[in-house]
């Protein structure tokens, strides 16, 4: 049986040649700009299931996403309002609570396998552009 952060804790290591180790991992993001060979994005993580409690995250740098009708409850020291998602046909719940981090911008070249999850929902969308 899968629980909802099970989607989170998809790592596979492989042995390759010359019995060097490579680490696979499932991530997800949230694309906030398109261009022609890459797109920047902002991950979602669950950190584990220890969320907002993991040593070492600065929370002024991080957001509430959910997948769910209703929004997640209010986490002191969180100021910005919770993201939401409007999952794709087939996409998985994202893990409760999930995070997204704002301070950690990755750039994902067009070439690299990517699912599609969702779509924020059109108040999300606004509340990302005023961040």
């Amino acid at each position: 049986m899968q629980s909802e952060n099970d989607q989170f804790r998809s790592k596979v290591t492989y042995q390759v040649s010359y019995k060097q180790k490579v680490f696979s991992k499932i991530r997800r993001f949230v694309v906030v700009r398109q261009a022609d060979r890459s797109c920047t994005c902002l991950p979602v993580t669950t950190y584990d299931g220890r969320g907002y409690k993991k040593k070492g995250i600065n929370l002024d740098d991080h957001g509430l996403i959910y997948s769910s009708r209703d929004p997640p409850p209010h986490i002191k020291g969180i100021a910005k309002e919770p993201l939401r998602i409007i999952l794709s046909k087939g996409a998985e719940k994202l893990g409760n609570p999930s995070y997204l981090n704002y301070g950690r911008v990755y750039t994902v070249e067009t070439n690299v396998k990517v699912k599609d999850v969702g779509d924020l929902d059109t108040e999300s969308r606004r509340l990302l552009r005023s961040y």
